[in-house]
């Protein structure tokens, strides 16, 4: 009977702490407020002493609300699971690629820059002008042994009225005149033997000479194949280069320096005449 009054009280504690929680929830309240009231009351049979009621009570309150806390904020939206950040989410138009812009075309080695033959935009210069890029060399459109009876440093072994080798009309030419396949390559193969054939015939004047009107075709013609657009330009320049000089006048044709009458005829500036005796004419010619 002396443990029933204060059990009672015990009992009478928990129901209110029972009471207080049910107001946040009944059922989670009732079952943990027996099970303190059971434990209070064993601590009490054993040592004798009142639990502190109010702590027990407290400590379930604040246990309780806070579940009930932690409950309704999973019923609010946004409060309930954490959801994965969207900066970074992709959408379909996120997912559209964007145009690539074209990368620009390197300028230089293995570029051909097309002209249309008449702004000059091919690079045709006097020979002493001429810079012409890594990888290209100038070449005489007019092939300058054709021009001269001595070396090419023998500055007085030229035929008179012609151009002097730095005014030479030029253009750069990819490679050297030995490199096969290269431009300047196909300029000579091209253009050399047509005007050694050219000093070859019995119709234009001593053996080893053409008519400079003959000699500048042919280089024209040659030349602009191996750089077709600027065929235009390369006459035009040749033309203005020569533009003083009479296309009846002999010019050489050999690789080797000439001799004897082609030499002479070279010497002074010497010019085809279709009636002439044959004094001119190459040998054999009677």
């Amino acid at each position: 009977m002396i443990g029933a009054a204060p059990g009672a009280i015990i009992a009478a504690g928990g129901g209110a702490v029972a009471a207080v929680g049910g107001g946040v929830g009944a059922v989670g309240g009732i079952v943990e407020s027996a099970a303190n009231v059971v434990d209070a009351g064993a601590q009490f049979v054993v040592s004798g002493k009142l639990p502190n009621m109010v702590g027990i009570a407290t400590s379930y309150a604040e246990r309780m609300v806070m579940s009930k806390i932690d409950k309704l904020t999973k019923l609010i939206p946004g409060m309930g699971k954490k959801q994965a950040p969207t900066a970074n989410k992709k959408s379909p138009e996120n997912d559209k690629k964007l145009p690539t812009p074209d990368k620009p075309k390197p300028v230089g080695d293995g570029v051909k820059v097309v002209g249309n033959g008449s702004d000059g935009d091919c690079g045709i210069k006097p020979y002493k002008d001429q810079k012409c890029p890594k990888g290209q060399d100038a070449h005489h459109i007019v092939p300058d042994y054709a021009l001269r009876y001595g070396n090419r440093k023998n500055a007085q072994a030229r035929i008179p009225g012609m151009p002097s080798q730095a005014d030479g009309p030029s253009i750069c030419l990819t490679g050297n005149h030995q490199g096969k396949n290269s431009e300047h390559n196909q300029a000579h193969e091209a253009t050399d033997p047509k005007i050694a054939a050219a000093g070859q015939r019995t119709d234009n004047g001593p053996n080893g000479l053409a008519t400079m009107g003959e000699i500048l075709d042919i280089s024209t013609d040659e030349v602009g194949k191996v750089k077709p657009h600027c065929k235009e330009e390369i006459k035009k320049k040749v033309d203005e280069a020569f533009k003083g000089v009479d296309r009846n006048k002999y010019g050489r044709t050999t690789q080797a320096l000439p001799k004897g009458d082609a030499q002479g005829s070279l010497s002074r500036g010497d010019t085809h005449d279709a009636g002439d005796s044959g004094i001119k004419r190459k040998k054999g010619r009677k």
